[in-house]
């Protein structure tokens, strides 16, 4: 018995189990280099996100973000206060503008890898190669040398999702104050949405909880806890910026923006089937490759794992409310591209390549 149960605790991945991290930070360094050598700031998303925070630099206004003198209440702060802390550190450049979206990119590849150790935490081979399917994945290598919000709000997401699992180990104080901070830290990034991606498995825990809680009702009281912690984080700067900002500002950073988006949306309207057509492209190489395609014969056999089913409810639920959304865009799924590359990572460790070398090469 006191060797069964030695078994069950998690142990550290010996520095050769790393490899598969190591492979993705080297191909993260490779996509974003490469687009920050040979292109340019893009419009008019980058080149118009560098100039809000170029004049929250110029005039020394942090509060309410400004874009040609006007308030900008189409996104959080959170990001241009990261490249402003930058540049008083290094100067105003372009360079460091650029990079603060694409490393929590790569802090999104890390805690991927921390993702598939706390789900599997006996299954290193998960582990190993995680981090490198999200990274091949076409659209978040493309997003890794872009200056959006998107990659900056899959890390928040990750981290929110990892003291949710925190929670569930039986550690509910810890877990859901960090739960509460990555929430609130995503709402500074991207707004309200932080919340639908990061609550989502603590709302279906009854499908995928390894142990059952003691009471179910102290489980989601501690949920609601790390959304009021989520909601003085965001509202410590919403409020003061709202009244800074004057009555239309304040109007639109509460109501406006996010009802514009869900229904009816004035940018980016989409037909319900839209995400299902573009989403094989969206995660190429990994749906045209055979060896992916094989590796769900294993699904039967993996599918009551706590792990597949903290990430399939998770993912299937998440790509049908933001069907449902009007706004639609491709990298607002960037926070499902990690439950995906987790999936896969899994079904290919439990179902070994028939000619590994080849199928290693085609990817």
């Amino acid at each position: 018995r006191h060797r069964r149960d030695e078994t069950q605790v998690p142990v550290p991945a010996p520095v050769a189990d790393r490899r598969g991290l190591w492979v993705a930070i080297g191909l993260w360094v490779l996509a974003c280099f490469s687009g920050l050598m040979f292109r340019p700031l893009l419009p008019l998303d980058e080149t118009r996100y560098t100039a809000v925070a170029w004049e929250m630099h110029h005039d020394g206004q942090w509060l309410v973000p400004h874009l040609n003198g006007q308030p900008y209440h189409h996104k959080p702060p959170l990001l241009f206060w990261l490249m402003n802390l930058g540049w008083r550190v290094t100067g105003v450049s372009e360079m460091w503008a650029r990079l603060v979206a694409p490393l929590l990119g790569l802090a999104a590849v890390g805690l991927t890898y921390r993702m598939a150790r706390v789900l599997w935490p006996d299954r290193l081979q998960v582990a190993v190669l995680a981090p490198v399917i999200l990274i091949g994945c076409v659209l978040f290598a493309l997003f890794s040398s872009l200056v959006f919000f998107d990659l900056p709000l899959t890390a928040s997401v990750l981290l929110a999702w990892l003291g949710v699992l925190r929670a569930a180990a039986g550690k509910g104080s810890s877990g859901w104050g960090l739960m509460g901070v990555a929430m609130g830290v995503g709402i500074l990034f991207k707004g309200p949405v932080a919340l639908l991606h990061a609550a989502l498995p603590a709302l279906l825990a009854p499908l995928w909880i390894p142990r059952r809680p003691a009471s179910w009702g102290r489980w989601y009281g501690g949920l609601c806890l790390a959304v009021l912690v989520a909601a003085a984080i965001s509202l410590a700067w919403a409020i003061p910026a709202a009244r800074a900002g004057g009555p239309e500002f304040s109007r639109m950073l509460f109501f406006g923006q996010h009802a514009g988006r869900v229904v009816g949306s004035f940018q980016h309207a989409k037909p319900l089937w839209w995400y299902l057509v573009i989403l094989p492209a969206m995660l190429f190489p990994w749906t045209a490759w055979g060896a992916g395609w094989r590796a769900w014969s294993s699904y039967p056999r993996c599918r009551h794992e706590p792990g597949m089913r903290f990430i399939v409810p998770t993912f299937v639920l998440a790509l049908l409310i933001f069907s449902l959304i009007s706004g639609k865009q491709p990298q607002y799924l960037l926070p499902l591209f990690p439950l995906a590359s987790l999936a896969l990572a899994r079904l290919l460790d439990a179902h070994p390549f028939a000619d590994r070398r080849a199928h290693r090469l085609i990817p």
